[in-house]
């Protein structure tokens, strides 16, 4: 159960972390873009609220890693080598590692916080099947 959670917890930071790979000065991506919302009904407040959250932990991400980081992240994931080898390609200190789980951890619960349960069971639904491929 722990590797599960441990397994989730990447796939979940993948969400955070992907838009790493896409220069700041492009607005922000719709939510709709997010594979693991996919099904999932909002309301306009909780895509406001989750696009804000959104937002915020992508600038703290970007403030842990360097842009040679995000960049080799970027290109290991244009050669289709995997979530897992492109955040090994980054080659994160570990106390960026340390600094990457505490954004992580926190983000979650904001988005939690967001989210009816419902919603939380499909999103959990949807990480679950997404590590299945």
């Amino acid at each position: 159960m722990l590797n599960l959670c441990l397994r989730l917890l990447v796939v979940g930071g993948f969400v955070l972390i992907a838009p790493l790979v896409t220069p700041i000065a492009v607005k922000a991506a719709p939510l709709g873009d997010l594979p693991v919302l996919s099904g999932i009904e909002l309301t306009q407040q909780q895509e406001d609220q989750l696009a804000q959250a959104r937002r915020q932990v992508r600038s703290q991400l970007e403030a842990i890693v360097s842009p040679e980081q995000r960049n080799q992240f970027k290109a290991a994931l244009e050669q289709r080598d995997g979530l897992r080898d492109a955040i090994a390609a980054m080659n994160l200190s570990p106390e960026q590692k340390a600094q990457i789980r505490q954004v992580l951890q926190s983000s979650r619960s904001q988005f939690s916080g967001i989210l009816t349960a419902q919603q939380k069971q499909q999103l959990w639904q949807n990480l679950r099947s997404r590590l299945r491929r």
